[in-house]
């Protein structure tokens, strides 16, 4: 499954797209390709 990650970096907002199971590990892949991010949210798209 997709996972959207909407992440926050510097006061800009983004979207990174990952492909896995789980919404918490996609939230760490998505922060290990943008150090120095925030996690908004996430969203599951199926």
């Amino acid at each position: 499954m997709r996972v959207r990650v909407t992440l926050q970096n510097r006061g800009f907002i983004f979207e990174e797209y990952v492909v896995t199971d789980d919404t918490f590990r996609a939230q760490k892949i998505a922060l290990a390709r943008n150090p120095g991010a925030e996690v908004m949210r996430s969203d599951l798209l199926l």
